[in-house]
């Protein structure tokens, strides 16, 4: 597992990096033509663009435009057949073009007005989408009109569901690599053949986001396949192994049982990673902020908190962005492909797992004694073993792809700072609390990835209380986007006025003096850093002065940058010291059931601040 962390730390960036490349489109009709003018306000050039229009159900040939540079503009003129009847028509425009070898198209609409022009009374609405590979838009409209959804040719329509006054359509995006974002359009026109015709459009904002597990070897489909082979072969290995009740499973036996339950467990969890997108899907298409108010009749205010409450925490189950592309990108292939080929070989040879005492042992037992609750033997199984798995589970599950992301990214920062290092007093500061802040999440993250026997860090406890998780999780995302919006407030109404000059420069040498000792905090824990749990007592480095070294060192150095650079604000440092306080007394609560604990205790008797608190 560790030269897995050093390759995953060491390979080059295996990132692409696509165009900015932004069109905008103008469209004017004329007697029997009509004038596109495309520009680019990008900065980088769109390569083979074409335009094509489509007016009265008839579609143009594609003009080719060629290569549009940055911040230049064209213009085609397209012969097209006057309508035969009058009224209001629309015109479709596509604009094609090519951005990271992928062919892409910016799509307008507009009217032509032919002799007796009249817009529909009627005005459809179209409601704002978002999509990774499938997403769901919906549109009110007339139905006793013709509606025309105007989408760029990479979004397609898989499927629509007729609901009152509208329409619901499953779009997919076959561009999965490019994060976009697009104006459709919504197009409505009248189906009386006596009249004038005329039509009426309306526009919304479509965006997509570059869909990073999709360059994952393995697809969920595949992940499924794996997890349900390997539930098997773990039942089957596990009834060979207690086939005599009376008898300890040998050591092989019991290193089989775990490394087919390992293998079930983590292809379920990327299963999981890869599709739970599904989840916010459907959320954020049925429900929107009005929904929730209602519940502002209960108390000011509590509509608006809760769909900002789960709408921020449903939408973390997208699993994307700068918390989790990266081990997405980095480390789900390779782990997976570590506990498939070689964490048989680890769990036989180097941790040597015994039936009695390893949690992750009774795990697989109770899941795999699941099946005699549905015959007369009834043999579930739990054991206090069981729950601490569980819980650590929930802890890996949660910190793993967040510190990985993590370590990953501030690798990358920190040689892009090396690329542009000078002996600049700011260069060198910035340059020095990234690379404390890369020490400090590289540790975490392998801290969460390892457990060994040989490096004395297994997890023997994990926190028990809700309350012990729920200030810790506070200090994280996405949960941290809101858990200290109540804190959001200035001190007497008045945004604090930055300091310059000496005490500036004082205040960052404090800064990154803090930021040392909350680093030296981590390196103290090693292999044992995580949190919500006891991996052994540490009592080297800052920990022989006092216990919770790095909660006083993060706190102060966001008292300094409040009160010196105008970073925080009062309240906010007030919420975060409340935070932290109740997270050292949750941990101590929990660590207290060690007696190893409670005699680290009485030789460091202060908690923040040595010989005085």
């Amino acid at each position: 597992m560790l030269g897995l962390v050093v390759v995953v730390a060491l390979l080059p960036a295996r990132q692409c990096w696509a165009a900015d490349i932004t069109l905008s489109v103008q469209v004017l009709a004329q007697d029997g033509q009509v004038d596109v003018t495309v520009s680019n306000s990008g900065s980088d050039t769109a390569p083979d663009v074409k335009v094509e229009v489509a007016v009265a159900g008839k579609r143009y040939p594609s003009q080719s435009v060629g290569d549009l540079p940055a911040g230049e503009e064209v213009k085609r003129d397209i012969k097209i057949t006057a309508p035969q009847k009058p009224g209001s028509y629309p015109i479709l425009t596509w604009v094609h073009y090519t951005n990271d070898d992928q062919r892409m198209s910016h799509v307008h609409a507009t009217y032509l007005d032919h002799e007796q022009a009249k817009r529909l009374a009627s005005r459809p609405a179209l409601r704002r989408a978002q999509l990774r590979e499938y997403g769901y838009l919906t549109a009110f409209y007339d139905k006793r009109h013709r509606f025309t959804l105007l989408l760029p040719e990479e979004i397609t329509i898989v499927d629509q569901k007729e609901i009152d006054g509208g329409t619901r359509c499953r779009l997919k995006n076959s561009r999965l690599a490019l994060s976009s974002k697009y104006t459709i359009y919504g197009v409505l026109e009248n189906l009386d053949d006596g009249g004038a015709h005329s039509s009426r459009i309306v526009n919304s904002r479509l965006s997509t986001k570059k869909v990073v597990k999709a360059k994952s070897l393995f697809s969920a489909e595949v992940l499924a396949a794996f997890a349900l082979v390997f539930l098997v072969v773990a039942y089957v290995l596990f009834r060979r192994a207690t086939k005599d009740p009376n008898v300890v499973p040998a050591p092989r036996d019991v290193a089989l049982v775990r490394w087919s339950f390992s293998i079930f467990t983590v292809a379920t969890l990327f299963f999981i990673f890869q599709t739970a997108y599904v989840v916010p899907d459907w959320f954020l298409v049925n429900f929107n902020a009005l929904d929730f108010r209602p519940l502002n009749e209960i108390y000011p205010k509590v509509g608006e908190w809760t769909w900002r409450i789960l709408r921020t925490v449903i939408s973390r189950f997208y699993l994307e962005g700068g918390d989790y592309d990266l081990f997405a990108i980095w480390v789900l292939d390779p782990l997976f492909i570590y506990v498939v080929v070689a964490n048989y070989f680890t769990l036989r040879y180097v941790s040597k797992p015994e039936a009695g005492t390893d949690k992750y042992w009774h795990l697989a037992k109770s899941v795999l004694t699941l099946p005699t609750m549905f015959s007369r033997k009834r043999e579930l199984h739990w054991s206090k073993y069981c729950k601490v798995a569980v819980l650590t589970l929930l802890v890996k599950i949660f910190y793993v792809p967040l510190l990985c992301s993590w370590a990953i990214n501030n690798i990358f920062h920190q040689r892009s700072l090396i690329a542009n290092f000078s002996l600049d007093w700011m260069k060198i500061h910035g340059f020095f609390i990234a690379g404390l802040i890369l020490i400090d999440v590289a540790i975490f993250a392998f801290g969460y990835l390892v457990e060994l026997p040989q490096l004395d860090n297994q997890i023997k406890s994990v926190e028990p209380t809700l309350f012990g998780w729920v200030v810790c999780l506070a200090c994280y995302p996405p949960f941290n986007s809101f858990s200290f919006s109540a804190y959001e407030h200035t001190l007497m109404g008045a945004d604090h006025t930055p300091t310059f000059g000496f005490w500036r420069y004082w205040a960052l040498a404090m800064v990154a003096m803090l930021w040392f000792f909350y680093a030296w905090a981590t390196v103290a824990l090693g292999v044992r850093s995580s949190n919500l749990t006891n991996r052994g007592i540490v009592d080297s480095g800052p920990y022989a002065y006092v216990r919770h070294p790095a909660y006083i060192a993060k706190t102060m150095l966001w008292a300094v940058s409040a009160m010196f650079m105008g970073d925080r604000n009062f309240w906010m440092c007030i919420g975060l010291f409340l935070t932290y306080g109740a997270r050292a007394w949750t941990e101590e609560r929990h660590l207290s059931r060690d007696p190893d604990y409670l005699k680290y205790r009485q030789k460091v008797p202060y908690r923040f601040i040595p010989w005085v608190w």
